[in-house]
């Protein structure tokens, strides 16, 4: 399907309310991949082959890129945002910090564009900064279920970046 096929599926209501921004922005997200042979992440060390993120591919003489995982670390443009707010978080910090990390290992096997950017702390707040939407989400279903969180707002930004505070 041509980039003119996309346009025509555009809600036409989305259209008018972001403009032509918001059409630019999705041919862009669209186009398919250019970039022919394998790359690796000078950073992080994950290769691109064929259009996929994969650690486990050695392909030779890889064209050396930053990944959109490590770009997005590079301008600090999370995708995802956890905040726990409240003592017994502060308390249990290493606990959750360790399940977290735990969480993100797992998760990178599979989803090597899936990281936790970092994990910051000030006063009663920890605040999560994620490269996805979806491992955002399941880390505040973790903590939910292993500490009991109440959820008390998600936010959708402008960009598509999800913020989920969390409460005792």
């Amino acid at each position: 399907m041509g980039s003119m096929g996309f346009v025509s599926q555009l809600n036409p209501k989305r259209i008018f309310q972001y403009g032509q921004e918001y059409i630019d922005k999705k041919l862009k997200r669209f186009k398919p991949n250019k970039k022919k042979g394998a790359l690796v992440c000078k950073n992080c060390g994950v290769f691109q082959i064929g259009g996929r993120w994969t650690w486990d591919a050695r392909p030779l003489f890889p064209k050396k890129i930053v990944c959109p995982a490590c770009q997005q670390g590079l301008e600090s443009r999370p995708a995802g945002v956890l905040v726990l707010d409240g003592d017994k978080y502060r308390k249990h910090l290493i606990d959750i910090t360790a399940l977290m990390k735990h969480f993100e290992i797992v998760e990178k096997r599979e989803h090597p564009l899936s990281r936790i950017m970092d994990i910051s702390t000030q006063g009663k707040l920890i605040t999560v900064r994620t490269t996805s939407t979806k491992i955002v989400q399941s880390l505040a279903d973790m903590v939910q279920r292993s500490f009991g969180a109440t959820t008390i707002r998600r936010d959708v930004d402008a960009c598509g970046a999800v913020t989920i505070e969390m409460v005792e």
